[in-house]
């Protein structure tokens, strides 16, 4: 409700469902790309945790979508937090990822 007041947004918006999560066969895919192990129950606690910046979360959306579409999901401190998140990359993506945060670094100096 305090969240609903700060917005001024009426509290039934917050019931409807996310964009594109009407339909099940979205959530099943969602949920298997990021629940996969049940570290999430669902794919909205996955999302909710995605949402707090939690670290597995997003250190999960990285291995699947990539640092680019994280950051653009997350935020820009995605590419300053990798350093902590890429413990929780599995060896092969890690290396991967450690390529483009490379590149993305010499890239943004200054």
């Amino acid at each position: 409700m305090k969240l609903s007041a700060s917005l001024a947004i009426d509290p039934a918006e917050f019931l409807k469902p996310l964009p594109g999560m009407a339909d099940d066969d979205a959530v099943r895919r969602l949920e298997a790309e990021f629940c996969w192990d049940r570290a999430y129950p669902d794919v909205y606690r996955f999302l909710a945790a995605l949402a707090d910046a939690e670290p597995r979360a997003v250190a999960r959306f990285i291995e699947s979508r990539g640092i680019h579409e994280a950051a653009s999901v997350v935020g820009p401190r995605v590419w300053s937090d990798y350093a902590d998140l890429r413990r929780l990359l599995p060896p092969v993506r890690r290396a991967e990822v450690d390529t483009i945060c490379r590149i993305h670094r010499d890239l943004t100096r200054s």
